[in-house]
């Protein structure tokens, strides 16, 4: 039997915009976003400056809005965030497009930088596989701001994938992606799509 194998990223691809933005928004009231986000302000411009790299000032970000969360109220979160506001961002064509690989089959694996819990509370419910970027947690299990894994994007997708799965077991392999850090990815497939899913207003 043939295996066919779709590995598909998330934000751009699946939803329209970025979701990590929105994740840290919804976290907090008005006076906890504006106080988290003044913070956020200077590893975002370390980053624009070129002296932090992307993983750096992404976990500081994450740290200053969700450092000493428990792991309790976290999932919680992700499990709201998936289902109320993840729903308005999806874009139709690409829900409908990933539905039809999994109801003919295919291993469908969303591979994206965003953070790990609130992916997989997204696409475990429909039978997709996450390969993201893992939080940490302390012994005590509260979030220690800091990532357990690389930032999943650009190589890193290429690396993680490949020491996930033996490609040369899948007789043909899709992939779909929207942005450079994609074109890794992309190259693993025998069919590639480049911003898939647009409508005009894209």
């Amino acid at each position: 039997m043939s295996r066919r194998l779709v590995l598909v990223d998330f934000d751009g691809t699946v939803i329209k915009g970025d979701s990590f933005f929105r994740f840290l928004w919804h976290a907090y009231g008005p006076w906890g976003r504006f106080l988290r986000f003044g913070k956020a302000l200077l590893p975002l411009m370390r980053y624009r400056l070129g002296g932090w790299d992307a993983h750096r000032a992404k976990e500081a970000i994450f740290g200053i809005f969700f450092g000493g969360w428990s792991r309790a109220r976290f999932e919680a979160y992700c499990q709201w965030f998936a289902a109320s506001v993840l729903p308005r961002m999806e874009r139709p064509a690409a829900v409908k497009a990933l539905a039809a690989h999994l109801e003919r089959g295919d291993e469908v694996w969303l591979v994206s930088a965003s953070p790990e819990p609130y992916l997989r509370a997204w696409a475990e419910p429909k039978g997709i596989r996450v390969m993201a970027t893992a939080v940490a947690y302390d012994a005590n299990g509260r979030l220690t701001g800091r990532f357990a894994s690389a930032n999943c994007r650009g190589n890193e997708k290429v690396r993680r994938i490949q020491a996930r799965l033996d490609l040369s077991r899948y007789s043909d392999i899709t992939a779909y992606g929207d942005s450079l850090e994609d074109r890794p990815m992309l190259a693993l497939a025998h069919h590639a799509y480049y911003r898939p899913f647009r409508d005009k207003a894209d």
